[in-house]
């Protein structure tokens, strides 16, 4: 494929469009699978959860129903929940502490639950009041109680746990505040509860996050409030610092004995991150997938759309050479079949355009060539006529001077005979002009009848018996017995028909020998021949026969008479019949032939009648 063609363009242009369209799809996917599962779990756990606060809120729960329905919640949605009170503790879960009292006299409250995890607990209570500690982390005030969120302990010069390089502490510029002093008093979980399961370390640190960070308690402590006072629920995103975890956190406003509660649903987003790194890890092979399955699919199509363009564009190059020839196959009802059946329809029409310009070109080339035969005919008649009237005009005017001049002194009448005979030549000649103007005529029509055609040659045959005397010559009269008689023509016309060739066929014919005259029958028509024995006519002079004034041996034709129109005069009076005529050399001689419609054998008989 050139790059420059069509094909290639397209091709080119679908497999770009639809790469990028499968990029951005794939991609969008990924960048907003992520909050579409957020927010389907949002509604999910909503719903779990007005069903949870509405027993909540309207039940007298204690301890041990309150644990069994959170763990209920919790089993059933693979979250964790904490119901956060006022002074950030949480009710479902029991809440871990030491008192220290640090070397300046000041009294600090230190929650461990979000610090320890329950072994470092069981091992914390068997070293507790009385021990040193120095704890490093941040003081707030709540309800007027000290605290120290702790991130570091150290428990008798001993790091029992120190979370200060999972929050970007890292010893040289840290900003925690540090108390050292002996533990007072423990509130510790003991072997059992270690059994049961107090694994609430993470929810802890939540809460703590939630409540600095989120709620930011500096502004005051949480507010007491009504039902009617609520929030809607708020989402954030919890990234765990010790386990490199993030947890979808959803907050709820709830109010239990006239107290606003906070309740605090987090669940684990490690699956649908993992998810989502699979399905870009998947897309890759999937974008190769669909890479070679549309750049297929591409050449096929940009091949179906581009070819029929193709050869309409090859049609329209035929076209601009003025080929009109090439037919395009319509293989659809669309745009491109639509257009290649319209450049079918304009070929057509240009051929035909075309065509019938040529045709007039012929036509007129043909009426020009006619235009000018008929000039160089008029130009051959006036020659010829005047030619014909020449020798009479001088032959009488030279004999008339002689008899002025008296020349002719006592032949006068031999004198006068010439001239009238010349009178009569010329005579002849005029009326045959004439003769043959009115035949030529558009207007003239010929008198059809029925006339018995035998009986005509009989009589014609026998006004020749003296020249067939003069020249020694026989008649022959071939008439088949099943041959029709009765024609249809102009009785007076054709008998000027066959009187010109029969007196051509005895003046042309040696002395001697037998002129013979035949009639036969071709399908509903009868033909006529007229035949001689002499000499044969030059078979390119035959066509000129039916010129005026056109003479095969001139000088000879003026010896023997006739002024050179009998020929043009039955040429018209049997083209009037729409007849089959002609001249043709035999081996002995020439023949003159016609044919005549048989009476009842055509359209033009019933004219006749």
């Amino acid at each position: 494929m050139r790059l420059s063609s069509i094909t290639s363009k397209l091709y080119i242009l679908l497999v770009i469009f639809f790469v990028v369209f499968l990029s951005v799809a794939l991609y969008s996917e990924t960048l907003f699978f992520e909050n579409f599962y957020n927010a389907r779990r949002s509604d999910t756990l909503d719903v779990a959860m007005q069903s949870f606060l509405s027993a909540y809120e309207g039940g007298d729960w204690d301890e041990f129903r309150l644990k069994n329905q959170t763990y209920a919640l919790e089993q059933a949605h693979n979250v964790r929940l904490a119901i956060v009170d006022s002074s950030n503790n949480i009710q479902n879960e029991p809440e871990y502490a030491i008192s220290v009292l640090d070397y300046s006299g000041r009294l600090f409250e230190v929650p461990l639950n979000a610090a320890l995890v329950p072994e470092q607990m069981l091992l914390f209570a068997n070293r507790t009041e009385g021990s040193v500690v120095e704890i490093e982390g941040d003081i707030v005030l709540v309800d007027g109680i000290t605290r120290l969120n702790p991130l570091r302990i150290s428990l008798d010069g001993e790091d029992l746990m120190n979370l200060k390089s999972a929050y970007g502490y890292d010893g040289r510029h840290d900003t925690l505040d540090k108390i050292s002093g002996t533990i007072l008093k423990a509130v510790l979980p003991n072997e059992n509860d270690v059994y049961k399961g107090v694994h609430s370390q993470q929810l802890w640190r939540i809460v703590d996050y939630w409540y600095y960070q989120e709620y930011h308690p500096g502004e005051g402590v949480m507010p007491q409030s009504s039902k009617d006072q609520r929030v809607r629920p708020e989402s954030f995103i919890y990234h765990d610092p010790t386990t490199n975890e993030q947890l979808l956190v959803r907050s709820y406003q709830t109010v239990n004995k006239g107290e606003l509660q906070y309740a605090l649903l987090v669940g684990s987003r490690q699956p649908i991150l993992e998810a989502v790194k699979t399905l870009q890890d998947y897309f890759i092979y999937v974008l190769m997938f669909a890479i070679v399955f549309v750049s297929i699919f591409a050449y096929i199509f940009s091949r179906m759309v581009a070819r029929p363009l193709i050869r309409v564009n090859e049609a329209a190059k035929q076209m601009a050479k003025l080929e009109f020839d090439q037919y395009i196959e319509v293989r659809s009802d669309d745009e491109i079949g639509s257009l290649s059946s319209s450049l079918n329809s304009l070929s057509m029409n240009l051929q035909r355009s075309i065509e019938d310009l040529h045709k007039a070109n012929l036509q007129l080339q043909e009426d020009i060539e006619r235009e000018r035969r008929v000039e160089l005919r008029r130009k051959e008649f006036v020659s010829g006529f005047s030619h014909e009237l020449k020798t009479p005009i001088g032959i009488i005017k030279g004999f008339a001077e002689g008899i002025r001049d008296g020349i002719a002194e006592g032949r006068e009448d031999r004198y006068i005979n010439i001239i009238l005979g010349e009178v009569d030549k010329l005579d002849a000649l005029v009326l045959d002009m004439l003769e043959l103007s009115k035949l030529q005529s558009e207007q003239y029509e010929i008198e059809l009848g029925h006339f018995d055609l035998r009986s005509l040659l009989y009589k014609v045959t026998d006004k020749f018996g003296p020249k067939l005397k003069e020249k020694q010559l026989d008649m022959e009269l071939n008439f088949q017995l099943e041959v029709c008689t009765r024609v249809v023509g102009d009785v007076r016309r054709i008998e000027q028909v066959v009187t010109n060739g029969l007196s051509n066929a005895i003046r042309h014919a040696m002395d001697g020998s037998a002129v013979s005259v035949s009639m036969s029958r071709w399908n509903d028509k009868v033909e006529v021949v007229i035949s001689n024995v002499g000499k044969a006519i030059p078979d390119e002079q035959i066509p000129l026969l039916w010129e005026r004034f056109y003479r095969v041996d001139p000088s000879r034709s003026k010896q023997e008479g006739g002024t050179g129109l009998g020929l043009a005069i039955v040429k018209n009076i049997l083209e009037h019949h729409q007849s089959n005529y002609g001249i043709r050399n035999t081996h002995q001689g020439v023949q003159f032939y016609f044919d005549l419609h048989c009476v009842g054998s055509g359209e033009a008989y019933d004219e006749a009648e």
